[in-house]
């Protein structure tokens, strides 16, 4: 088991106190360093993922964290992650690219810095896992060795320790690309992913856009072409046909995301 050094106090993981610190900061990071991890809410979606089958309605947890993320964006503040990825990718980080793409059309900033076959860890970038949240508070994750999370420890008065977490956020940005870059550089992927992660451009390019307009009911027009899209992204993942519904949404059918498309 992996515990980090210095002064927490303990929170349970994703219990209301680990959720109130998101809830209270309007910029927050995330550093992952882990290859695959066992979180017991990612089962059924797991299980879909390895037989080949759509991720289905998704569970409490992406709901809240969707939540999240549309509120800092709706206050102009950053949610941003990296993650550290050890190539060939594992078949967890397949399946977690899945939750990016969703994330990302969303407006998250997921950021991958990847280590290629006989390559060393990234030079001072963590091998802790941990969120940051206005640069002044720290989680850190501690899981165990088949990726189980059992601790969360909040790190609110420690000044040199706070600064050296955000020492490695500026570090492992900076060695970073974009996350849809990556895709599309082909690196751990194939063409299907590089055409979902085009239309997850494609889908983040529209969000934006309505995100400019104050009518709640665009919104809701919004939400839910984007549950469509991300439909069309799972199936395009289990068969080579969902390229040219990709293409179609990419190209042929400017108007996915016009109003009243979402009432047919």
């Amino acid at each position: 088991m992996t515990r980090q050094p210095g002064p927490y106090s303990e929170v349970e993981p994703f219990g209301p106190e680990f959720r109130a610190l998101f809830a209270a900061a309007r910029d927050i990071f995330r550093l992952e360093a882990l290859q695959s991890y066992a979180v017991g809410y990612e089962d059924e979606a797991l299980r879909r993922f390895r037989a080949g089958q759509p991720a289905g309605e998704d569970d409490e947890e992406m709901r809240w964290y969707l939540g999240v993320l549309h509120r800092i964006r709706s206050e102009g503040g950053t949610m941003q992650r990296v993650h550290v990825v050890t190539e060939p990718l594992s078949e967890y980080l397949r399946f977690e690219f899945a939750t990016y793409d969703r994330t990302v059309a969303a407006g998250e900033d997921v950021r991958i810095v990847p280590v290629a076959p006989g390559e060393t860890w990234p030079a001072g970038v963590s091998r802790w896992d941990f969120w940051l949240f206005d640069s002044r508070v720290v989680a850190f994750m501690d899981y165990d060795t088949a990726g189980q999370l059992f601790a969360c420890r909040v790190v609110e008065k420690d000044p040199a320790l706070i600064d050296q977490c955000n020492r490695w956020r500026d570090v492992a940005v900076d060695q970073s690309v974009p996350y849809l870059e990556y895709r599309r550089s082909g690196r751990g992927d194939d063409a299907i992913a590089r055409a979902v992660a085009r239309a997850v451009e494609a889908v983040g390019r529209a969000i934006a856009a309505l995100d400019t307009s104050p009518d709640p009911r665009r919104a809701l027009r919004y939400s839910d072409a984007l549950v469509r899209l991300c439909a069309e992204v799972d199936e395009a993942r289990v068969r080579l046909g969902g390229r040219i519904r990709l293409a179609q949404i990419m190209e042929a059918d400017p108007g996915y995301f016009a109003e009243g498309r979402d009432e047919e």
